[in-house]
């Protein structure tokens, strides 16, 4: 079969919609510009329908980041949209509108009495991306996901609160990868629908591993979270001579 048979193939119906195109025609991934002239220097932004993980110590810019990257692409575009998961239930909207915020642009997600864990949350978000373009989502933090199995335990058909005894990391570490796969769909780009796709950021925390050679800093979630970081930013505290006024 020569290439020529092949191209008529795909084009006909039983291969159309398929996905499967010839790599010089594939969608191509692009980047926003940050309000950050040195970052976008060095890294050519953030890549929109990809995962990009900001991570670092408490209290070292990773929520001002993320609210100052929303007012700058807000700014650019008047139909921009996002689409903030609260997980810390932490988002204060005074802060965020002095930050140049536009908050009547930005969907709030929270935990509720019937959204309680972290698979409803992340259904929930998903099914919104799924049929609306969101140009942007955050997901602060994923060290507050709360896995069901976590967060409560079924006795018969009845579920009753879980102790905070039995609560289990590896939880977390397995439905991030199995959240990872599911999303990674539902904020690729569809061209076919001319959407670019969402550019998807997850706030991480930091913790430290002893070793005998050095320290190592790793975020948390496991191994899911390095995989599928197309981009992974790590926050420090710079000298106090340096901090704005």
């Amino acid at each position: 079969m020569t290439m020529t048979d092949i191209d008529k193939l795909l084009s006909t119906d039983k291969f159309k919609n398929l996905g499967i195109t010839k790599a010089s025609e594939a969608a191509k991934y692009e980047f926003y510009s940050t309000p950050f002239a040195s970052v976008n220097s060095l890294i050519g932004g953030l890549p929109i329908g990809r995962f990009t993980t900001i991570a670092g110590p408490e209290h070292t810019g990773k929520g001002a980041f993320c609210a100052q990257l929303v007012a700058h692409l807000q700014s650019q575009d008047p139909e921009f949209t996002c689409l903030w998961t609260d997980a810390e239930n932490a988002f204060d909207e005074a802060w965020l509108q002095r930050l140049g915020v536009d908050l009547d642009r930005v969907y709030l997600q929270r935990y509720t009495t019937e959204v309680n864990s972290m698979e409803k949350l992340m259904d929930q978000a998903l099914s919104l991306l799924k049929q609306a373009k969101i140009n942007l989502w955050v997901v602060d933090s994923i060290g507050a996901l709360l896995p069901k199995n976590d967060g409560y335990v079924t006795k018969g058909t009845k579920e009753e609160d879980k102790s905070l005894e039995g609560t289990n990391m590896l939880n977390l570490q397995r439905k991030l990868g199995e959240f990872y796969r599911k999303a990674n769909i539902y904020i690729a780009p569809r061209p076919q629908e001319e959407y670019k796709g969402c550019a998807t950021l997850m706030i991480g925390q930091i913790y430290t591993v002893p070793s005998a050679h050095a320290t190592i800093s790793e975020v948390k979630g496991g191994n899911a979270v390095k995989h599928w970081a197309h981009l992974r930013l790590m926050f420090r505290r710079g000298p106090r001579s340096d901090w704005p006024e």
